[in-house]
């Protein structure tokens, strides 16, 4: 009888440990608030080692002819520097334009309507690009290539 007794006891107490065990757990991984890290995303900034323009624009959206401009303008002015980049503000997220003559590319990073960031490149030509782009509005003259684009998801 007293064997039997404390069979019973035993297994009450592996019982009540597995049911412990099992309640720590659910309150570990459910129940206690623990920090969480940010959520990944695509964060948006120029490269590093860029000379960075901030544009006051009000946050109205800028066209291509206007960054031209003001492209053209920056290029003059900071003839000394390889990498400049333009920084604006577009509904709300910071927009940039980067130009690396080092490596003779005009670079867009914005996001769109949807809020996925897309990255658009033209290569090569930079100052013939910037012309012609503030008369047409575009910085794709006739023979040279057309810009590559793509989503940098967020």
């Amino acid at each position: 009888m007293k064997q039997m007794n404390l069979k019973k006891v035993l297994g009450s107490m592996v019982v009540l440990l597995l049911l412990l065990i099992t309640g720590l757990s659910f309150y570990n991984n459910l129940g206690a608030k623990k920090s969480q890290p940010d959520l990944a995303g695509v964060i948006l900034t120029p490269p590093p080692g860029y000379f960075l323009i901030s544009l006051e624009n009000g946050e109205k959206g800028l066209s291509l002819k206007e960054i031209a401009d003001e492209l053209d303008k920056i290029l003059k002015q900071y003839s000394d520097k390889q990498k400049i980049g333009l920084k604006y503000r577009y509904s709300g997220k910071d927009s940039f334009v980067i130009v690396d003559l080092d490596k003779d590319i005009i670079q867009r990073l914005a996001a769109n309507a949807t809020g996925t960031v897309v990255e658009t490149t033209w290569k090569k030509g930079v100052y013939e690009r910037i012309r012609w782009c503030r008369l047409n509005g575009d910085f794709t003259p006739e023979g040279l290539a057309a810009p590559t684009t793509r989503n940098l998801y967020h």
